[in-house]
């Protein structure tokens, strides 16, 4: 298959979570994170304030960097399937993650108002929504579109006249990108056990999983495209065999070619 546009945001990925992997290290050095906030009150009340402005610019990127592959996956399988129902149901999960991408980042920019209220909420007049509350919940979306795109290639997959065994692979492929359903549930679990008061001290878990979770979507977005990779990888180690007994293996004429697929066609 040709470079294509899921492979363009898929390169973007990687550059979004290269960026929040630096901030978390930044996060890590420059703030008060991993340390009781009764500590920090005592020694350096400034590392809460930094903790709270690197919480604000990781949640920035976790809103783009959590969507991006999964938006990936469905533009390829846009490319894979053939029948126009299943297409048009990937646009539209493709059109619902964009907003909401645009919702969270809305949230995360008006969810205190000033907005400087985010780190410091000594500020006069200053208005904020219940922050666990929406990190809790801003997961949830995640969730449920990640059980879409598990279901989606199910029907197509089983529809084709092929071997069973070739469907049981394709259904396992299709399913490994949608493993980061699991760390989404996780995710939302583990905010919902939080604690708020010590927010430098349990930000640690917060921010593991705020790495964490896009990595994994990035992950499996690469997943559903290793199968040429393995090919490649089995018929080396078969020709390696093939040869020391003195017999030959033809190779593949072109491993990355479409025919190498199993086309998504019902028929």
């Amino acid at each position: 298959m040709k470079f294509g546009l899921d492979d363009l945001v898929v390169v973007l990925s990687l550059v979004g979570q290269l960026a929040i992997a630096g901030v978390i290290f930044a996060e890590l050095k420059y703030s008060g994170i991993g340390y009781h906030r009764s500590y920090l009150t005592t020694i350096n009340p400034d590392l809460i304030i930094s903790e709270r402005k690197y919480r604000v610019v990781t949640a920035y990127l976790y809103v783009i960097n959590a969507n991006l592959p999964k938006i990936s996956i469905l533009l390829l399988y846009r490319r894979l399937f053939a029948p126009t129902v299943l297409r048009l149901i990937s646009t539209a999960i493709i059109w619902i993650l964009s907003l909401v991408i645009i919702a969270k980042i809305l949230l995360v920019s008006f969810v205190c108002r000033p907005f400087a209220a985010n780190w410091n909420q000594d500020i006069p007049g200053t208005k904020c929504l219940n922050m666990q509350a929406v990190s809790s919940w801003s997961t949830l979306p995640n969730i449920i579109t990640d059980v879409g795109m598990l279901l989606l290639p199910v029907p197509v997959v089983w529809s084709l006249h092929t071997k069973l065994q070739t469907k049981i692979q394709l259904t396992f492929t299709f399913a490994l990108g949608s493993l980061g359903l699991v760390t989404s549930i996780l995710r939302f679990q583990f905010f919902f056990g939080t604690e708020t008061e010590d927010v430098t001290w349990s930000a640690v878990h917060r921010t593991i999983w705020t790495e964490v979770e896009p990595a994994v979507y990035l992950i499996c977005a690469c997943i559903i495209t290793y199968k040429p990779l393995l090919d490649r990888l089995t018929f080396k180690k078969l020709r390696k065999g093939s040869s020391s007994s003195g017999s030959e293996v033809q190779a593949p004429r072109d491993l990355h070619s479409r025919d190498e697929w199993v086309s998504l066609e019902s028929r």
